[in-house]
């Protein structure tokens, strides 16, 4: 995941605060952990804006009987050509 500067320096300053650690003890795996919460968080209004206006849906049915690489092709292609 592709974080921005601006959010990733207050998620870093934040860290800092609630975990009570200094820069050179963070855990980096749990600092990742946090922020990547957060991020999901942050971008959500963004992944609903392109779903409402780029999205497609297919059932779980549907993918589950595809095997091949050509036949998901196919399918989203189809559920672009339903849209």
């Amino acid at each position: 995941m592709c974080y921005q500067i601006e959010f990733l320096q207050r998620a870093w300053e934040e860290y800092l605060c609630v975990s009570d650690t200094s820069e050179d003890e963070v855990d980096p795996n749990a600092f990742v952990r946090w922020t990547y919460a957060r991020a999901l968080a942050h971008r959500q209004p963004r992944y609903e804006a392109i779903a409402r206006n780029w999205g497609i849906k297919i059932s779980a049915q549907d993918i589950s009987k595809v095997t091949t690489a050509s036949e998901m092709i196919e399918l989203v292609a189809s559920a672009l050509a339903e849209r």
